[in-house]
């Protein structure tokens, strides 16, 4: 297992070989797809929404607001996630909005969630460097993973109030420049503000409502998100210069790709981040013969990896050993 003592240094990744022709095709930038799933999720908030609400006082309600909450937290997680790398849209203006309204829909300040996650795909599930390192070792059971949401969604909505402060805290160190503090400082002062305005209109509304369909949802909506991000590193090999060792790619069903953005194909994407999110798919037929066989299904991935995971807890050394191809 290879180690990285300078927490400053940059890792020498593996990179499985690529057609260079082929490979610059899958770069082409597109707004037309993300557009697309921006608007089918749109029409499904609005349609879940609306049955929640025509429903309420009935059992009716929970089922169609768990629908609303699970779409809004999937599809808003993996929006976020992909205009972080700026690759979601070819036109910037779009890539940034949906970058700050999706980061937003989940407590999370959009700009420094960005060098976060960043810094996640620099140094990935390197202790001490990964910023994310937590949810491929958590701290706690994976068997509480159904409460996850709500430890963690309070403590992200905690940080732009920080942030918006201007006051420069500890974990901020100086891998942020100070041209891009200010940019976090400025859009967490527009989170807050955001935040005061749902609030204030609920209470002229005189109505839980417009929070429950906001701040609330992530809640009661998040577990089915929080057990698919689950699959991504959870149990897996750390302090490894390579991507096939530590990043899980998932087969899973149409409708939970469509919402989740491609990103069961998740060790392509770390190993090749620049490919929007669109092309991905045809990434994994150029580059599965050097992979490990990907894991098969939704349900019986996490039936690998949470028993793993707990065991992880106990025995750090006791992670997923993944078959490498013969030839690598």
């Amino acid at each position: 297992m290879t180690t990285n003592t300078d927490q400053t240094a940059p890792i020498r990744w593996y990179k499985t070989p690529v057609d260079k022709q082929a490979f610059r095709a899958l770069l082409e930038k597109k707004d037309g797809p993300g557009l697309f799933l921006v608007a089918v999720t749109l029409a499904l908030l609005v349609n879940f929404g609306y049955l929640a609400y025509a429903t309420l006082g009935t059992l009716w309600s929970y089922l169609f607001f768990f629908i609303y909450g699970s779409i809004y937290v999937l599809s808003g997680m993996a929006a976020m996630h992909e205009t972080h790398h700026r690759t979601a849209f070819k036109t910037p203006w779009l890539n940034e909005a949906v970058n700050w309204i999706s980061g937003f829909m989940l407590h999370k300040e959009a700009r420094y969630d960005r060098w976060r996650h960043l810094q996640h795909h620099a140094y990935t599930l390197y202790e001490e460097q990964d910023p994310e390192f937590f949810t491929a070792r958590p701290p706690v059971s994976p068997w509480v993973l159904p409460f996850a949401t709500a430890l963690f969604y309070p403590r992200e909505l905690i940080i732009p109030f920080v942030h918006a402060t201007g006051k420069r805290p500890a974990y901020i160190d100086e891998r942020i420049n100070d041209k891009q503090w200010q940019d976090i400082v400025w859009s967490s002062r527009l989170f807050v503000l955001g935040v005061v305005a749902l609030v204030s209109w609920s209470i002229l509304a005189q109505s839980w409502l417009p929070l429950v369909f906001t701040l609330f949802a992530p809640y009661y909506g998040g577990l089915l998100a929080t057990l698919v991000q689950t699959t991504q590193h959870t149990a897996l090999a750390v302090n490894n210069p390579d991507h096939r060792t530590s990043t899980r790619t998932t087969y899973m069903n149409p409708l939970l790709q469509f919402f989740y953005w491609n990103m069961n194909y998740h060790t392509e994407h770390h190993m090749y981040a620049a490919v929007p999110f669109h092309a991905l798919p045809k990434l994994h037929q150029l580059v599965k013969h050097d992979y490990p066989e990907p894991s098969d299904g939704f349900v019986n991935t996490l039936k690998e990896i949470l028993p793993a995971a707990h065991r992880v807890r106990k025995a750090p050394q006791d992670f997923i050993r993944v078959q490498l191809p013969e030839h690598s």
